[in-house]
């Protein structure tokens, strides 16, 4: 619909990888924020279950919280990337007709 309202292709793979990237930072943050607190809750269970006396704390493992977003927003950009540019070389006249 975007190309045939006069969207340029650039405008149109832009508009699509930003989407997708905006909803794998959103996944990002929230899985981290649930893991975080699941770990928080759950600590002293974890360190019994492992049978060791110190299990990293929370503040370690907010560091990998950079990285795991990082990760998630790599795979779903290069996951968005084909469809994306294959929707932004799409002829408006013929997808409209679909």
């Amino acid at each position: 619909v975007m190309r045939a309202l006069g969207a340029t292709r650039h405008f149109v793979l832009r508009a699509l990888l930003l989407e997708s990237l905006i909803l794998a930072l959103a996944g990002g943050v929230t899985g981290g924020l649930v893991a975080g607190a699941g770990f928080a809750i759950f600590h002293s269970h974890i360190a019994d279950a492992l049978g060791v006396e110190v299990v990293p704390s929370l503040s370690a493992l907010a560091t990998l919280l950079p990285v795991g977003l990082l990760l998630a927003l790599l795979s779903i950009g290069l996951s968005a990337l084909w469809p994306a540019l294959r929707l932004s070389r799409l002829d408006p006249v013929l997808a409209m007709r679909r």
